[in-house]
């Protein structure tokens, strides 16, 4: 984490692409970025009628992490300007005192966009720069952060079942839809609210599962405990991305892929009592069963696998 005071030494990662060689301060209009923009929301009243600001995230080349602030005064300067997923250079900015609360990125200041601040796209970013803004962490790190309202948080999960959309209950105004993952030792149960457990295409997961795991990592979530379980709940800054290229979604993967071969070993030899002469048909059964069956694989035992596969080999 970068505090204020470790916030000197590693300008140079945060500020990439254009050289800084003096301390940033709060006051100092002279700073440039290169940074793409990951994600926008806009900050509203609770009856939607007043715009506070509009707010972003953005990383650079070396995958730090910011968040950004344009007050509702200046947001008419900058809206049409700042494409979600674009990369751009940013001068001329202030350093904003973070949120107290519900921080998207845990840090000592926010970029702040002022009357001064220049902003231009960049047609063409280098190669390899992070599409993602995340500081996804492990279920045993999360378990810290359980109801804890200063910072959001992002989390990677292998789905392992998504429930239909539910209508309202008990206290709850808002529809909204389960979604169980595992990091391959740990379970947890995210909640998408409202609007998002509609935008959650649950179809389309299910029907990819039949070629690969899904392992997904949501962001801007709350983080609670039900039952033993850690819960995410989903938040206005909430977004999630399938199968996304990073570091942390292929650790789960190989997990799961490890976690499949051991058990796949395990079923294999707990059928050889029920195989009839083609051995070779079932083990390649078993195989595309474990593979499209996260969920399942993990339960099945010998006799059952080859009752319900048998047949189909």
């Amino acid at each position: 984490m970068i505090t204020s005071r470790t916030w000197s030494a590693h300008r140079s990662r945060i500020f990439l692409g254009i050289p800084i060689d003096k301390d940033l301060s709060r006051n100092s209009y002279r700073w440039k970025i290169m940074v793409r923009v990951a994600r926008i929301w806009e900050f509203r009243s609770s009856d939607q009628s007043t715009l506070f600001s509009l707010e972003f995230i953005v990383v650079d080349q070396q995958k730090s992490v910011m968040e950004g602030v344009i007050p509702g005064n200046r947001v008419d300067q900058f809206k049409d300007q700042l494409k979600e997923g674009s990369v751009y250079t940013i001068d001329k900015f202030d350093l904003f005192d973070p949120k107290k609360a519900y921080r998207s990125v845990d840090g000592p200041f926010r970029i702040g966009f002022t009357m001064r601040t220049l902003l231009a796209e960049v047609v063409a970013p280098p190669e390899n720069f992070p599409m993602i803004a995340h500081n996804a962490l492990p279920f045993s790190v999360l378990t810290n952060r359980i109801n804890s309202k200063i910072v959001l948080s992002d989390v990677v999960g292998l789905v392992t079942k998504v429930t239909g959309v539910m209508p309202p209950s008990g206290k709850a105004t808002s529809q909204k839809r389960l979604v169980y993952i595992t990091d391959g030792s740990d379970h947890g149960i995210v909640t998408l609210w409202g609007e998002q457990a509609d935008l959650f295409d649950a179809d389309a997961l299910v029907e990819a599962t039949a070629q690969e795991p899904i392992i997904v990592l949501f962001v801007g979530m709350t983080v609670g405990q039900y039952s033993g379980l850690l819960t995410f709940k989903s938040t206005s800054v909430t977004r999630w991305y399938v199968n996304a290229p990073i570091p942390e979604i292929a650790a789960v993967h190989e997990s799961y892929i490890t976690e499949a071969r051991v058990k796949l070993n395990q079923l294999y030899h707990q059928s050889q009592r029920y195989l009839p002469s083609n051995q070779m048909t079932l083990w390649e059964s078993v195989i595309r069963y474990l593979l499209k069956s996260p969920s399942s694989f993990r339960k099945m035992d010998g006799s059952t696998l080859v009752a319900q596969h048998v047949g189909r080999s």
